[in-house]
């Protein structure tokens, strides 16, 4: 089973919607310059252009750095080397990251993926359902 915020589209795969998550763009709290760049996973990772595109931002070109993962990017952001669209809920007490100012929202939908099977097992089943009955914890508005 994996938690995704896109759908797989490939038939062997069951794929159930389990609401939205939020993203925003955060940057570090430490620096007062902040680069225009926005940190992602890789190039085929559509989140900040997502982000751009719905609260329209202009930028005639984005400059654009890659970090592969989350963690990474985060580690980026704190050490002032660009900004980056994250989920809300990675963000904690502990990061010196803050939501930059102003700015708003991205809805993000949360699919949890597994191989299609023609039966499951009690414990597939159990968690299942502790994955559908406690994941609104972590899918902050």
């Amino acid at each position: 089973m994996i938690l995704t915020c896109g759908e797989i589209n490939r038939h062997q795969y069951e794929e159930v919607y389990l609401g939205d998550g939020v993203s925003v763009l955060v940057e570090s709290k430490k620096f007062a310059e902040i680069p225009e760049v926005y940190l992602d996973h890789h190039p085929d990772d559509r989140t900040t252009i997502e982000y751009l595109k719905i609260h329209e931002s202009k930028i005639e070109k984005l400059n654009r750095s890659y970090y592969d993962d989350i963690n990474g990017i985060m580690a980026a952001v704190e050490a002032g080397l660009g900004r980056a669209v994250i989920p809300l809920h990675m963000l904690s007490e502990g990061k010196s990251l803050q939501v930059v100012q102003g700015e708003r929202k991205l809805k993000v939908p949360i699919y949890l993926c597994f191989l299609k099977q023609p039966f499951y097992s009690k414990l597939h089943l159990a968690a299942f359902e502790e994955i559908k009955k406690n994941v609104s914890r972590f899918l902050k508005n």
